[in-house]
């Protein structure tokens, strides 16, 4: 027996014969997930060493470098036009710091430079970020030699961009534009210096520089260039040149007074793939089945999601939070099995360290990637109520029975482990005991701690799923069928917010996918109950020219607010930082957000706003580490304070900012490409049709609505954005499971019906495989040719109780032989067709025969008849002709109509043949009657009727 929420509520797509899975192409942004150290310490004291180690390499960086591999041209950082720095003019790379010898490696084929310079200069790190007075400032970095000759006597310092500090964030832009050394770079720092090996073709060499902050010389608070070059020679120009530099900034706030700091926003998302399948044991509690314990990883020491929550604890952020999420490590915190059987926590790996920098060997973002008739037979010749079965169909025992056995398939309910644990038993199924239950458990208290009571962060609570506002917008005339869907996905996800991390969510405010927006989009927002949204700075226009940056907040129209986050900040947090390149370029993001939000705030000094910064959705463990280290900078140094988004929409928007949300066709293409189709979209309101359907013919229709509504709702995800193949293969597999479920409700298949009489009773049998009974169904049957067949009644109600059938026989009456088709169709209470329908043929030939053989049999009586007259009138007249000539007539004699074999004999009168008078001799004679009965006559003249 099947229950009806059985061990495959809906299939994930990985393991067994189920599709591929989701699980080989992750979302953009998040490619992989190598960059979970499954196994990072959580007790403080590894921590501590963590950090003694640390501090002791540094104390050590005076020894020569390890060689390190070349590094590929790092990418720029995209954001908006002229706003973003990209980093080293002549190229970037990984590497730790050393003195002022370093090994060389060869590492790279000998090339150009994108500047025309020898060398390229790459910035790792730069530590304190924000430097103030007194401070020691430690620079680490590498030279590349991708030439074809060799670097000789190279020697690295360090410059500060002459004419003090910016007076402008354009100039940040601008800074990013140059290649070459220019004047503007300023003059070398006195007494700062470090030489390295020469650098062979394709090699590299690393270097460390420690300066003084009080020899840089600068004085008023501000943002200032700051660059590294090396100077040296190369064998075509054996003289001292400038080989390569590398350019970021220098935030300088030594002394943070009368100003108004920045009330900084920082959005904080918490947003992973469906983990929860929907599949689940068919126990009572209906144990999850997952397809695999990568959720656990997850929320393991050293994920992405528990570093996201430690980073997010230690500062003021805004979390954005997928309620899908929360359920699934929910689900988590109870007894759940893995069905791949690879469930185990993460051990023995590498504790990281404190340090929000990565290191070169540290985590990355690669992924751990037929009724029972007989025919009938002529009975008392009148053919009525005859039976019409056909050999070998299961019908023929009517009303409801009960199965003999179970169905195959079902495992009935699980049985329980008997190991003796403080924890739950988990019951028995396929693959292993899930094993993320107290990482669970500590990933949510964490969430709890850092969102609940007086201090608690804002938290911002998404639709179920986190729903994709911008496709259903342009969803066109699928968008009404997935009105419910979206109401349920914004009901749910607040339930279970509730639920799991308590109460005082906002849920009023929404985030459309990479905070684009457009009219459509902003409507579809409003649908939801949002009143509030994030958008990004890119999809606001209008406004007058202003001389400052403008304040987060603006007003969209009279009852719809606005965040508004930064485009320049936004794209220094929009890649991931991994790979070669990864820590220099985290290093470059990390200066330039300290150079920008120290700027907005010296723009206007006394004019306090606000500012919002907006990850992607899909933030990487190093990204995360990244942006930790620069707003804990910035918060440190006093320039911006952390505000959460209820305060910041609070606030008054500046006047003349662009509050304007373009009109469709501005709408970026990059971002409409990546829609989900909206063949994809039509499918999900068909599935959620056939749910609801489902649902309504169940008694327990819980059981069923539960595990598979948050399937629908996930099906509408963010997270398939760009995924289109794989959206698709997902609501596959979770039709395919619906199906089978609403398959266990059927028709069985029946065999073609030979009809013998004019009328019979044919039994269809409905059979209910689940574990709960059924209702509200009602069976039609339809004749294909009404004239030749006829059905009475031609619909029944039908209730069939769990794991049983029910019979419902209808009388056939045929009018004319022939083949004519029926269908049998289940359907529920409002007229909806449910499953497929049965077809099977009625053959009429009893008709047929019968009516030939009256027919023919009275034909024949007939023409009998009229024969016989015909010879009774011949005889008499030929008898009659012969008497008038004086002959004589011998005339057969005939039994009488009714006389028997007994019959008395009767006396011959006619004349002998041998008179000649005419006279008759009447002799006896014993003739038997005639064929019909008759006697002949008893004159001598005439005769009885012939034949």
């Amino acid at each position: 027996m099947v229950d009806s929420a059985p061990q495959w509520q809906w299939r994930h797509a990985l393991g067994g014969t189920r599709p591929a899975a989701p699980q080989t192409a992750r979302r953009p942004g998040n490619p992989a997930r190598a960059d979970v150290a499954p196994g990072r310490a959580a007790s403080s004291p590894r921590r501590a060493l963590g950090t003694l180690l640390s501090c002791a390499l540094l104390a050590t960086a005076a020894l020569p470098g390890l060689a390190v591999a070349a590094p590929a041209n790092a990418a720029p950082v995209s954001g908006s036009a002229g706003s973003t720095f990209t980093g080293a003019s002549t190229g970037v790379a990984t590497g730790v710091a050393t003195g002022t010898s370093a090994g060389v490696q060869q590492t790279t084929s000998p090339t150009e430079t994108s500047t025309g310079l020898p060398a390229e200069v790459v910035l790792e790190s730069m530590t304190p970020v924000a430097p103030t007075e007194g401070d020691t400032i430690i620079i680490s970095g590498r030279v590349v030699n991708p030439g074809s000759s060799t670097l000789r006597d190279v020697n690295l310092g360090v410059r500060i961009g002459r004419g003090g500090p910016f007076g402008s964030r354009s100039e940040i832009a601008a800074v990013g534009e140059r290649t070459s050394l220019v004047p503007g770079d300023g003059e070398r720092v006195d007494g700062v210096q470090a030489t390295t090996a020469d650098v062979p073709p394709g090699g590299s060499v690393q270097f460390q520089l420690t300066v003084a902050a009080d020899t840089l010389g600068v004085g008023e608070n501000g943002v200032y260039q700051f660059s590294v070059d090396a100077m040296g020679q190369t064998s075509e120009r054996p003289w001292a040149q400038v080989l390569g530099i590398a350019r970021t900034f220098l935030p300088w706030f030594p002394e943070p007074t009368d100003i108004e700091p920045t009330r900084l926003t920082v959005l904080w998302p918490l947003v992973e793939e469906p983990a929860l399948t929907g599949r689940t044991l068919d126990d009572a509690a209906q144990t999850p089945l997952l397809p695999d314990d990568e959720l656990a990883a997850e929320v393991y020491d050293g994920g992405r999601l528990e570093t996201l929550v430690e980073l997010g604890s230690d500062l003021p952020v805004s979390w954005v939070v997928d309620p899908a999420l929360l359920d699934a490590v929910d689900a988590m915190t109870r007894p759940y099995r893995v069905e791949d059987g690879s469930a185990s926590p993460p051990t023995d790996s590498p504790t990281p360290s404190d340090s929000a920098s990565p290191s070169p060997d540290g985590p990355t973002d690669s992924d751990e990637a037929a009724d029972d008739e007989s025919q009938d037979t002529p009975g008392d010749g009148d053919g009525d109520d005859a039976d019409a079965s056909p050999s070998g169909d299961p019908d023929e025992a009517g009303g409801s029975e009960e199965p003999s056995g179970e169905p195959a398939g079902d495992t009935g309910d699980a049985e329980e482990t008997t190991e003796p644990s403080a924890t739950p038993t988990v019951p028995e199924g396929p693959g292993s005991v899930g094993t993320g239950g107290p990482a669970a458990r500590a990933w949510l208290d964490a969430l709890r701690t850092a969102t609940q009571g007086e201090d608690g962060d804002d938290l911002v609570s998404l639709p179920y799923g986190d729903t994709d506002l911008a496709s259903l917008s342009r969803a066109g005339s699928v968008a009404p069928r997935l009105a419910d869907e979206l109401a349920e996905a914004v009901s749910m996800g607040a339930d279970t917010t509730e639920r799991v991390i308590g109460e005082g969510a906002l849920t009023e405010v929404a985030w459309p996918a990479e905070g684009a927006a457009d009219p459509a989009i902003v409507e579809t927002a409003r649908t939801t109950g949002a009143n509030a949204l994030l958008l990004s700075g890119n999809s606001v226009t209008g406004g007058e020219s202003l001389n400052r940056t403008p304040d987060t907040v603006r007003r969209l129209s009279d009852d719809t607010t606005a965040l508004v986050s930064d485009p320049a900040v936004d794209a220094l947090f929009t890649a991931d930082f991994t790979g070669a390149d990864g820590q220099s370029r985290a290093t470059l993001a990390v200066q330039e957000f300290l150079a920008q939000t120290l700027l907005i705030t010296m723009e206007a000094p006394s004019a306090q706003r606000g500012l919002t910064v907006m990850p992607p959705r899909e933030m990487t463990t190093t990204t995360a580490q990244a942006l930790h280290r620069a707003v804990s900078a910035a918060l440190e140094r006093g320039w911006v304070e952390g505000t959460g988004v209820s305060d910041a929409l609070g606030n008054e928007p500046t006047e003349g900012a662009p509050s304007t949300v373009p009109p469709a066709e501005d709408y970026p293409e990059q971002t409409a490409a990546r829609d989900l189709p909206v063949g994809n979209l039509d499918t999900t309101a068909d599935l959620d049709a056939s749910l609801s359907q489902f649902a309504d013919v169940l008694t327990q229709p819980d059981r069923v609505v539960e595990p598979f509504t948050p399937a629908v709702l996930l099906s509408l995800s963010n997270a398939w954005r760009g995924r289109p193949e794989e959206q698709e293969e997902y609501l596959t597999v979770v039709n395919g499971e619906l199906d089978g479920l609403r398959s266990l409700i059927d028709i069985p298949p029946k065999e073609d019906v030979t009809l013998s009489g004019r009328s019979a009773t044919i039994p269809i049998t409905v059979i209910n495989d689940l574990q709960q009974p059924v209702q509200g169904l009602e069976l039609r049957l339809t004749s294909s040719q009404p004239t030749r067949v006829t059905l009475t009644p031609d619909t029944a109600q039908v209730e069939v109780a769990a794991g049983s059938r029910e019979q419902r026989r209808f009388t056939v009456d045929a009018k004319a032989n022939g083949r004519v088709w029926v269908t049998a169709q289940l359907y529920t209470a409002d007229g909806r067709p449910y499953g497929d329908p049965l077809r099977f043929e009625v053959n009429v030939t009893t008709i047929g025969n019968n009516v030939l053989l009256v027919l023919g049999t009275g034909l024949l009586l007939v023409t009998l008849a009229v024969f016989r007259m015909y010879v009774k009138r011949s005889r008499a007249h030929r008898a009659a002709g012969a008497g008038a000539e004086g002959g004589t007539i011998e005339v057969e004699e005939e039994t009488p109509e009714g006389a028997g074999e007994g019959a008395s004999p009767v006396e011959d009168t006619r004349p002998d043949d041998s008179s000649e008078d005419g006279s008759a001799t009447a002799r006896p004679t014993e003739e038997p009657p005639g064929e019909d009965g008759a006697q002949g006559g008893r004159d001598g003249k005439g005769g009885g009727s012939a034949g």
